[in-house]
Order: C-alpha cells, then sequence, then structure tokens
C-alpha cells in the first residue's frame, strides 16, 4: 500500500504543467524606442500547450555594462540612445509570473552608430627642448539617422575618453599619450612617459635630413574601441642660414652691449659699433660661435676704442662667453683696468630666457617622469 501510494505521487509530480515564453518579438522603432511582444504558454497534461495570460509581466534593458536602462511593464520601451555608446549591445529580458511559476526570456539589440567631430588648433613647438604644446579642442557628437544613412547632432552628459598621441613620424611605438580634458589644453611633455625617446627622434631626424614630421592623433573612444578623429601634423625644419645670421646678430648686439656696459665711462658711449669677423653654428650644443669686433667712441674727448673677441652663446641666449683677443692700445688698457681676465662670462641675453610661466597642466596633468 506504501508503495502505490509513492508511484502515485512521482506521476502525479511528472505531470505538473510547464510554464515557459513560446515567443519573444523585438521591434526597434526608433534608436530611443522598443517594441516588447512576448507569448507565453502553459503545457497541459493532455493535448498541445495553451496560451495564457501571465499574473504579471515586466521587462528590464540592460546596457552591455549591466546598467539597467529600463525596467517596467509597458510594451514599448524608451530608453536613452544618446548616452550609450557607439554600436552598444543592449539586453532585453522579458519576464511573466503564473501563480508560483516565472519564465523569462532574453533578446539582444545594438544602439545607433556614432561618431565625432573634431576641430583641432596646436601650438608646437613653444621652446626649443620640443616639451611644450597648447591644444584646443572642440567637438560635436553625431549619430545615424534611424533608418537613414544620414547623420544629426546628438547630446552627451559625459565627454567620451579622448586622448592625442604624440609621436615622430615612423615611430609610433614611441608615442607619448595625452589626455585632453578640456577645451583648451596645454602640456608639459617630459611630465609623461616616451617623452625622451620623442626628443631623440626629432633631434635626429633634424640632423640627419634637416626636417622632422611630428604628429599628434586625436583619439576618441565612442564605443569598445578607440577611434582616430582627428590629425594635426607640424613639420620641423632647421633654421636656414640666413635665419641663424639673423639670430646670431641679435644676439651679438646684445651681448656687445652688455661688453660695453662695463668698459664705457662715466660719460657713457656717444658712439658705439659691433661688427661679426666670421661665425659657426654647432647643431648638437646649439651654440653659436664668432669673432666679434667692438669700437665705440667714449669719454670727454671722444677717444675711439676698438677690439676684437671671440664670443660663444647658446641660441637660447644662455651660456655666453666672450674672450678678449686683440685690440687697441686705449681699448686694452681699459680692458685690463676693469676685467680680471680674458674671459668674461654673459648672463643670459634674451630678457625672458628661463622664465616660463606655470601652465596648468603642471598642476592637473600627470605622466611617467
Amino acid at each position: 500500500m506504501l508503495l502505490g501510494t509513492a508511484v502515485l505521487g512521482i506521476s502525479a509530480c511528472e505531470s505538473e504543467p510547464e510554464f515557459f515564453v513560446s515567443e519573444m518579438q523585438i521591434r526597434q522603432l526608433s534608436w530611443d524606442s522598443l517594441s516588447v511582444h512576448i507569448k507565453f504558454e502553459e503545457s497541459t497534461r493532455l493535448g498541445a500547450p495553451e496560451t495564457v495570460s501571465p499574473d504579471s509581466s515586466w521587462s528590464t534593458v540592460f546596457s552591455s555594462s549591466f546598467d539597467t536602462l529600463y525596467h517596467g511593464a509597458e510594451s514599448i520601451i524608451v530608453i536613452r540612445d544618446e548616452e550609450l555608446a557607439d554600436r552598444e549591445t543592449i539586453l532585453i529580458e522579458t519576464c511573466g509570473t503564473v501563480g508560483s511559476m516565472t519564465a523569462c526570456e532574453q533578446r539582444m539589440a545594438t544602439a545607433s552608430p556614432k561618431k565625432m567631430e573634431a576641430e583641432t588648433d596646436l601650438d608646437f613647438p613653444q621652446s626649443e627642448a620640443f616639451d611644450r604644446v597648447t591644444y584646443r579642442f572642440d567637438y560635436r557628437l553625431k549619430r545615424k539617422v534611424f533608418g537613414s544613412e544620414s547623420w544629426e547632432y546628438i547630446r552627451h552628459r559625459v565627454r567620451p575618453e579622448t586622448y592625442l598621441l604624440a609621436y615622430v613620424e615612423n615611430h609610433e611605438a614611441d608615442a607619448i599619450r595625452l589626455p585632453v580634458r578640456r577645451t583648451r589644453n596645454r602640456f608639459n611633455l617630459a611630465r609623461f612617459g616616451h617623452y625622451r625617446d620623442f626628443r631623440f627622434h626629432i633631434k635626429s631626424r633634424l640632423m640627419d635630413a634637416d626636417s622632422a614630421s611630428v604628429v599628434f592623433d586625436l583619439y576618441t573612444r565612442l564605443g569598445t574601441d578607440a577611434v582616430k578623429v582627428a590629425e594635426n601634423r607640424v613639420v620641423l625644419r632647421q633654421k636656414s642660414q640666413e635665419e641663424r645670421r639673423s639670430e646670431l646678430a641679435q644676439l651679438v648686439e646684445l651681448a656687445g652691449n652688455r661688453i660695453l656696459d662695463q668698459l664705457k665711462g662715466f660719460v657713457g658711449l656717444r658712439t658705439a659699433y659691433v661688427f661679426i669677423n666670421d661665425w659657426s653654428y654647432r647643431p648638437l650644443e646649439k651654440t653659436y660661435s664668432s669673432e666679434i669686433e667692438l669700437h665705440w667712441k667714449s669719454g670727454f674727448r671722444g677717444e675711439w676704442f676698438d677690439m676684437i673677441g671671440h664670443l660663444t652663446v647658446k641660441a637660447d641666449g644662455t651660456a655666453g662667453q666672450y674672450e678678449w683677443l686683440q685690440g687697441s692700445t686705449s681699448a686694452e688698457r681699459r680692458w685690463f683696468s676693469r676685467m680680471d681676465s680674458t674671459v668674461i662670462f654673459l648672463d643670459a641675453l634674451w630678457p625672458d630666457v628661463g622664465l616660463r610661466p606655470r601652465l596648468e597642466s603642471d598642476e592637473e596633468e600627470s605622466g611617467n617622469p
């Protein structure tokens, strides 16, 4: 008798009805709305399953990062496609209940294709160290019009991740990565990884080919992978012989003024001239070397002084050094009455040499030293 009861119990358990989703259809009405149609059925002990109306049903939409985009019972689901990534996969799950039984089904859909339009402006280099760059950046986001090949502008509450890769052409492996966080970005490249390689490649190209092509690629992450949206290219060239001659002339004039400040008499200078007899430029040291003549008239009687010396100075006006070579009797007497040596050292010649304004990026940007 007990065995018969157990058999009957097992038979009754096996014949419990099954509640399940027999049909689920997702239709995109637009990028921002979905239509959900779902059908539930319940198996019967005899015959085919029967369509049933659930006691309750609901839908939940998840982003690819499993954030909840929607949860509710409406058959038309509204989501904010503008906030989703480019072609981001979204998951729609619909569930229903009958009594104590629950059935769920899932489908996938895709967000709209998106792209960025960028307007950029670049100021580089700002020094011979190639370590300062100002980058201006403005952008607009677009998505493809639903059911069309055209595009429309959209707004996004959070700016997508955006960054620059700065490198010398053919040396992408040594690119400096710079985060772009504002409309106007100023960077001290020396604070970021690969700066030394970057500077080395520039100098090598300038030495070997007299020019270097420096590329600044702008990337943004609208989806899983970052895509390039803009490129700025700067071609650096060695200064021409005439440009070097002009630069040296300015440095010689400034150096001459410094020297004559120490040699002029109490009544000052009446007339002064400086001439460049010979000069050369050493690219590796960025240093000019020149023989210069100084002629000046000084004193109550308007006596002329003449001397020849050797000037070396870096292109940025620093490390100036002047060596007495020869001169008139009056100039020699004046020189050795004022100077302790045949060589004197000059402070920075350009007024602003060594003075750099603090940049916002010095405090806000970070990178590998």
